[in-house]
């Protein structure tokens, strides 16, 4: 039991690494220290692409993904 916790916690781990890593992919590539400044500022170009854009696209797949998961 304590290994399949362990297991999941790694999997979501790696879900959320990657999910952050994809907010920097894109048409306009942005440094991790952009998308970093553009979450928790705001201000700004790499604010508005990452606020604007990317974050809620990634929040709606991982939403969508975990709704069919669960289906």
């Amino acid at each position: 039991m304590r290994r399949r916790g362990a297991v999941a916690a790694l999997i979501a781990a790696a879900l959320l690494a990657l999910a952050a890593a994809s907010l920097s992919i894109g048409a306009a590539p942005l440094p991790i220290a952009e998308v970093w400044d553009g979450l928790w500022r705001g201000d700004g170009v790499a604010g508005l692409i990452v606020r604007g854009l990317r974050l809620p696209r990634r929040l709606l797949a991982l939403l969508g993904g975990a709704g069919r998961g669960l289906s």
